[in-house]
Order: C-alpha cells, then structure tokens, then sequence
C-alpha cells in the first residue's frame, strides 16, 4: 500500500512539472526567458553559465531588479541558430516580449557555454 501511495505521489509531481526542454544550446536561452518570465530567481541563476551566475550571486539586488522588470512579462524566443563547438555556442534568436512593457527584437546573440550539468547562458 505504502509502495503504491509513493508511485502515485511520484507520477503526480512528474505530471505537474511538465516536459522537460531538452537540453540544447538554443533551449539555453529559451530557460533563461523562461525562468524570468515565471519570476524563478533560483532557477534563473541554474540557468547562468558559472561566471556569469557568480557575478549575480554577488549582486542580489540585480537579480531582485531584473525580476521586478519581468513582472507580467512574457517572452516568445525564436532560436534562428546555434553554432560552435563542444564547449561555446553562439546562439540568435528574435524575441517577442508581451505584457506591460512589449518589444520586439531580431538576431540576438548569446554565447553559452556547456558546463558539468548541462548548457548555461554566459560571456
């Protein structure tokens, strides 16, 4: 009986999280938006290639700022490219942001670096 609450339990949290976003260069970058738009701190900083995650550590109130400015935020990113090699991708992307503060911009670029657990927006 034990074992069968515990199965339940377990397909229910699993069922809740949603799919997971594979872990690509370009999907690097659409976690990051991901995270600002669900206003996750933690998992806005999970998303930081170490150099870049250490900086904001530091700096708690720009994560709190940057926070703040997402509020009601949604952001639709299109990957248009990832290129590099095993360890630094350049990626561009568009990005469509709605909400109080909508913009619009076209061929970003964003370098991620693939670290111990998986790619990471970083310099």
């Amino acid at each position: 009986m034990l074992i069968l609450l515990v199965a339940a339990t377990l397909l229910l949290l699993s069922s809740c999280a949603g799919p997971e976003i594979p872990d690509t260069p370009g999907n690097a970058v659409v976690r990051t938006y991901n995270a600002l738009t669900s206003q996750d701190s933690i998992g806005y900083l999970q998303c930081l290639a170490r150099q870049k995650r250490e900086v904001f550590e530091s700096l708690p109130d720009a994560v709190h700022a940057l926070l703040v400015k997402w509020k009601g935020q949604h952001a639709n990113v299109q990957v248009l490219s990832a290129t590099g090699n095993d360890t630094l991708q350049t990626v561009i992307y568009n990005l469509t942001v709605t909400g109080p503060n909508p913009m619009h911009q076209d061929s970003i670029v964003q370098h991620v670096r693939r670290e111990a657990d998986g790619w990471k927006e970083g310099y």
